[in-house]
């Protein structure tokens, strides 16, 4: 037989490789780009599109790939339609949406963007639709500079999904992006209003988000008047707001764990400490508050109570952790 010319004896070989291994996605990948890299440009394009449209029909890398490749070379309308074919893959993926509003918006293609945008929020549920509407939002924002179309589409998807905390906080992000301090002797700007409003839908006694979820509403609502309303009478009537709906916003939960002391370590008796927990010991059970005062001495303990009392006194969170003799 007679023996392949140079030029084609590369993609001979690409073709053998395949017969069986047609299943590996980088095998195509590697493929196109030798081809691609050859200046074979439409060589390249049909081995994408037999990857594309036989061997990986139900693969979203590959689609967005391929989508990748046509609009490097000027094939908008066909990236579009792999962009649409991978979007319409089950379970929706905001990868896929996401794809398609960056080729529009590299393409210049405002609502084709946000259209995009749009079909994102009917068919994604929970955290992604979540991160997606934050992330439109933003683009809106900084992008066309409409800060109430991101708000409106943010709305969209609280209205799909009431329940969704993380929905209500890409609002209140979107919402107190545009929030400054008042100065003295200022008013309250509309742009504080409407974080405020919302806050106020957020822990209102008809809210669809749970208890924990309207319990850190307050939190982020006693955060916004403190940081940003102009009158001091504001940050007392939510006080007193907070007092008759009998909430206590001091949780656990919300300490710093860097607030909290750490266990007083183990001594022995010429005073070295023993951390048990690093190992060469067994683990001891926790003793009791007597059995921890009955390990130092009369100074060291009154040493101990005065530091506490003055770091609990410091930090706000009560008296400290040993009795006052």
């Amino acid at each position: 037989s007679r023996p392949l010319p140079p030029q084609v004896l590369p993609s001979f070989t690409y073709e053998r490789c395949l017969l069986p291994g047609a299943s590996v996605r980088s095998l195509w990948k590697e493929y196109a780009l030798f081809l691609e890299g050859k200046g074979a440009v439409e060589d390249a394009r049909g081995v994408l599109a037999r990857a594309s449209g036989v061997f990986f029909r139900d693969c979203a890398p590959m689609l967005l790939y391929h989508a990748q490749f046509e609009e490097a070379h000027g094939g908008l309308d066909a990236a579009r339609a792999l962009c649409a074919a991978t979007c319409a893959l089950p379970p929706p993926a905001i990868d896929a949406y996401l794809a398609a509003a960056n080729l529009e918006r590299r393409a210049g293609n405002t609502d084709g963007m946000r259209a995009a945008f749009a079909a994102a929020v009917d068919a994604l549920r929970g955290e992604p639709l979540a991160a997606l509407v934050r992330h439109a939002a933003a683009v809106e924002r900084k992008l066309c500079g409409d800060h109430a179309r991101g708000v409106a589409l943010i709305e969209s998807a609280i209205a799909r999904e009431p329940a969704n905390e993380l929905l209500w906080d890409a609002a209140l992000e979107c919402a107190t992006s545009a929030v400054v301090p008042a100065a003295a002797g200022a008013g309250d700007s509309p742009a504080y209003q409407a974080a405020a409003a919302l806050l106020e839908r957020m822990i209102a006694a008809d809210s669809p988000l749970p208890p924990p979820a309207r319990r850190r509403a307050w939190l982020r609502y006693q955060r916004l008047v403190d940081d940003y309303a102009g009158s001091v009478d504001a940050m007392r009537a939510l006080k007193r707001s907070r007092d008759e709906a009998g909430l206590e916003l001091t949780l656990d939960s919300e300490v710093p764990e860097s607030a909290v002391p750490k266990p007083l370590p183990k001594r022995k008796p010429n005073g070295m400490s023993v951390d048990v927990s690093m190992g060469g010991g067994a683990a001891q059970p926790s003793p009791s508050p007597q059995q921890a005062q009955a390990q130092y001495t009369p100074e060291q303990l009154a040493q101990y109570q005065q530091y506490y009392a003055q770091y609990y006194q410091q930090q706000g969170y009560g008296q400290g952790y040993y009795p006052q003799q």
